[in-house]
């Protein structure tokens, strides 16, 4: 154990001396009282008398005692030994805890050590992590890379082999004449598909205007009918107010009559107005699906065109040959 080190064992040398001390103290006092006793010659006896004289000896014993030690020339080295006593205990009652801090210290700087040594190991350990996922990514982007480039080569060789597949063949030498002469066709041809487009174009053009102009006279017939229903309707009280302006009293009354007149008239213009916006409307949307009805016709008609003129352009191809 700790307790018995070099310098513990001389601490309690010191104790063990100033135990002995105390000790001899005491039976020097002891030895001294019995000496004073004999001197007096009082001897003990089994009496009254000595056992109050005892008494008497018990009481003097411990007060000169005190002052017994007090006065020997050793008693400032007996302080000081109680001193010394008083602070060893104090020592052996701090050791455990010292020792204990000494434990704790020792267990921190071990365990700092351990720390450092596993973050000095960790951080190691993650720069060779990081190389390796480094290293990998290189490789792995060149290995993709050279992937594609490989991908696209091939492709592409597929591709234009697909193309060329596909591609038409180089037709065959025609003689001079005969490509004059099919020229000369096929020249005849477009002028024929030319002008039978333009016929049909006029055809349906007239066809729709036609029907423009048979909706124009429908909805100016229609207008006039709206017309004539606002008359009708305001006629009754145009003649009253007519009337009434004949027989105005005033100048003031007059005026107030003629612009009811004015306001039943502006009514019915607005009222004309819109419904002739309306009537116009309708027609610009019969107007634009008319137009639109004779593209459509004239593009299907081009698309047959077009089918027919390729099938004689190759049956006189087809002739010439021969």
């Amino acid at each position: 154990m700790q307790f018995f080190s070099v310098p513990n064992l001389k601490r309690t040398g010191v104790w063990l001396g100033a135990c002995g001390l105390l000790a001899g103290v005491a039976l020097t006092a002891s030895v001294d009282f019995a000496g004073m006793a004999c001197a007096e010659g009082t001897a003990p006896k089994k009496s009254a008398a000595s056992g109050e004289a005892q008494e008497k000896f018990s009481e003097l014993a411990v007060v000169d005692f005190e002052k017994l030690l007090k006065d020997r020339p050793d008693y400032e080295r007996i302080t000081q030994l109680d001193e010394q006593i008083r602070l060893l205990q104090q020592e052996l009652e701090f050791l455990p805890l010292a020792d204990r801090k000494r434990k704790v210290d020792s267990g921190r700087k071990r365990m700092e050590r351990e720390v450092e040594k596993a973050r000095n190991e960790l951080q190691a350990e993650s720069a060779r992590i990081s190389n390796e996922l480094k290293t990998f990514r290189n490789d792995l982007t060149k290995q993709l890379e050279q992937e594609s480039k490989a991908l696209n080569s091939h492709y592409q060789n597929v591709l234009r082999q697909r193309v060329a597949a596909l591609a038409p063949k180089a037709a065959p030498q025609v003689p001079v004449d005969v490509q004059q002469r099919m020229n000369s066709f096929l020249s005849d041809l477009a002028s024929v598909r030319q002008q039978r487009i333009s016929a049909k174009r006029l055809e349906l053009e007239r066809v729709m205007q036609n029907n423009l102009e048979s909706a124009r006279a429908s909805m100016d017939e229609r207008l006039a009918e709206y017309d004539s229903s606002l008359m009708q309707e305001n006629q009754e009280q145009r003649v009253n107010l007519q009337l009434q302006l004949q027989t105005a009293a005033n100048a003031e009354e007059e005026s107030a009559i003629q612009d009811k007149l004015a306001a039943l008239g502006d009514a019915e213009t607005a009222k004309k107005s819109a419904k002739r916006d309306e009537l116009t409307a309708e027609y610009k949307r019969l107007e634009a699906e008319e137009r639109a009805n004779v593209t459509s016709k004239v593009k299907a008609f081009e698309a047959s065109l077009d089918e027919e003129t390729k099938a004689k352009a190759a049956a006189e191809r087809d002739r010439l040959l021969k």
